[in-house]
């Protein structure tokens, strides 16, 4: 109610400044009574006060900016929210007392730890107004729950998904820059905030700052851990992907050539942290598995594919999978025949494979039968049958 009173007394001052302008006067004493208005609309106290202050005001005005339906619409509106003011009363009491300094006398196990909290009220307030389905008295309740825990995470992404989730991204982005600075060390809110700032439209130069910001801040803690470096690389992969993103939104015929390099050079970084961190094979990994996947199905570029999948089977050479996503990727790369280069991929994972040979096998017979010569295809049974023969004759040993 003071915010909307010291609003009221600037506009009023306006008004003072009107005198002998009776049409000005009209018009700033319809702002004047606008606010008057919009207070009573909200479920706050005093509303009877304000009803009196609105009159008071209506009769100081000149006959001609007077409004004969004021006090009526003012009468319905506070009648309106008279039970929702009922309603929160009681949690605006206790939000007054605990906001109140206190002191404790007495030995420290002795308070009461139960005791409600400016946080806890406010979380409660914020059930309160989100009940209501109002989105103004939401966005207040989420600005007073913030306010409150301004360390606490939690609070700040349910504030930046109820702008997300009614698409409006540029105020998600706003709440978010806000809540890095309170917990800046969070990955969660940067991944969150780079990709509210993609959604409403932000320049990759702009999703580039928030990245480096975001590196910096998640490695300035002083002992490194392995979930802020987990979430780096999270993040690195993620502006990676909007780089990929910015190629297919940009306009026919605008080179992609400088965006192409920025999403490589992302990508690079990502393997690289992962590395430099000491962490096991499994975060590198994962990033040029998806790095490849990107270079096969969204950039169809063959070679950059080759190469990204050689690097990955330099960790994953032991696996099935792993063979099985980089033949898939390099088929899907080109329109080109491939044939060689496929059956070269084949034979090295023959070699390599440890956890399904038999599979491994299986998928090159069927490769051979659908792509190549009747001659590459017989050779291929034969050898499928010679590996059955000796594992056979290993078994019997």
């Amino acid at each position: 109610p003071e915010v909307w009173a010291e609003f009221r007394e600037f506009e009023m001052g306006l008004l003072a400044k009107t005198q002998g302008n009776p049409q000005a006067q009209k018009q700033q004493a319809q702002r004047v009574r606008a606010l008057f208005m919009r207070q009573l609309a909200l479920p706050l106290p005093g509303a009877d006060r304000l009803r009196d202050a609105l009159a008071s005001f209506e009769g100081g005005l000149e006959e001609a900016a007077r409004s004969a339906s004021a006090a009526a619409k003012a009468e319905a509106l506070a009648a309106a929210v008279a039970g929702a003011w009922q309603e929160r009363a009681a949690l605006e009491s206790r939000l007054q007392e605990a906001s109140r300094p206190s002191v404790t006398v007495g030995p420290a196990d002795t308070s009461d730890e139960k005791s409600a909290t400016p946080a806890t009220v406010a979380a409660e307030i914020l059930a309160l107004e989100e009940a209501s389905g109002d989105r103004g008295r939401i966005l207040v309740g989420h600005l007073r729950a913030t306010g409150s825990a301004p360390k606490e995470a939690s609070r700040w992404r349910c504030f930046a998904e109820f702008h997300s989730s009614a698409q409006e991204h540029q105020r998600a982005a706003e709440v978010l820059e806000r809540a890095v600075r309170h917990c800046a060390r969070c990955g969660d809110l940067w991944l969150q905030l780079h990709c509210e700032g993609e959604g409403a439209g932000a320049s990759v130069e702009a999703l580039r700052d928030v990245l480096e910001r975001g590196l910096l801040a998640l490695r300035s803690a002083p002992e490194k851990s392995q979930e802020s470096e987990a979430h780096a690389q999270e993040l690195l992969l993620q502006h990676a992907d909007a780089c990929r993103r910015a190629v297919q939104n940009l306009p026919k015929g605008q080179d992609p050539v400088e965006l192409l390099a920025e999403m490589r050079a992302t990508f690079e970084r990502a393997v690289g942290s992962a590395v430099a961190a000491g962490s096991d094979a499994g975060y590198s990994s994962q990033a040029l598995l998806h790095w490849m996947r990107v270079e096969a199905y969204a950039v169809r570029d063959y070679k950059a594919t080759v190469q990204v999948g050689n690097r990955l089977m330099k960790l994953w050479g032991a696996y099935y999978n792993g063979w099985s996503s980089f033949i898939a990727a390099v088929r899907h790369s080109t329109t080109t025949d491939v044939y060689a280069t496929v059956r070269d991929l084949f034979e090295q994972a023959q070699a390599q494979v440890a956890d399904y040979p038999d599979q491994v096998r299986s998928d090159y017979l069927q490769f051979e039968r659908e792509c190549g010569t009747f001659q590459s295809w017989r050779e291929a049974q034969r050898k499928a049958h010679q590996f059955q023969q000796q594992q056979q004759q290993q078994q019997a040993q």
